[in-house]
């Protein structure tokens, strides 16, 4: 299963698909982020169709290319948790952002959805600045404090979260 949005496309996470099982260890071999040790556990979700594209691993493929890795969180609240990390070797490209812009956009627009929220390593200033970019802010004024470029973001085990609400 598949979903094209734009300039992208996300497919569903496939464990007997070689190039998505690479795309996986590249994270792992490649990468110091504090997400890689997520990563096993989302793909052991499986799809199931009514509640896809919610709770659901995706690999991101653009310009034919696998370049990282999408999680929609099960929809609750109204509201969906979206996890998203790209390759390495992809990085400072905008392939971030695009992507970021793109799920979220496509969230809005196609789902009842009013907020998506995201958590970001504090060390990740690229990642923060992308998601401030997108239109992500802090979730409660009651719980920021600076990052280290000076973005307010909300705190909470070692992790920054911001969300964006339907406009």
């Amino acid at each position: 299963m598949e979903i094209n949005i734009g300039e992208i496309i996300l497919r569903v996470y496939d464990e007997a698909n070689l190039e998505h099982v690479n795309v996986i260890n590249e994270f792992k071999n490649a990468s110091n982020s504090k997400f890689i040790h997520r990563i096993p556990e989302r793909l052991m979700v499986k799809v199931n169709e009514k509640s896809y594209p919610f709770n659901t691993a995706f690999i991101v493929n653009c310009d034919n290319q696998d370049i990282g890795y999408v999680f929609i969180s099960a929809l609750v609240n109204d509201e969906v948790f979206l996890e998203i990390s790209i390759l390495k070797k992809f990085r400072s490209m905008g392939y971030g952002g695009l992507c970021l812009d793109e799920v979220t956009d496509y969230l809005f627009d196609n789902y009842n959805i009013r907020g998506i929220s995201l958590d970001i390593d504090p060390s990740n200033e690229a990642s923060i600045r992308t998601a401030l970019s997108c239109g992500y802010s802090p979730d409660s004024e009651e719980f920021m404090e600076r990052s280290m470029n000076g973005n307010m973001l909300y705190r909470k085990d070692n992790y920054y979260y911001v969300s964006r609400r339907k406009k």
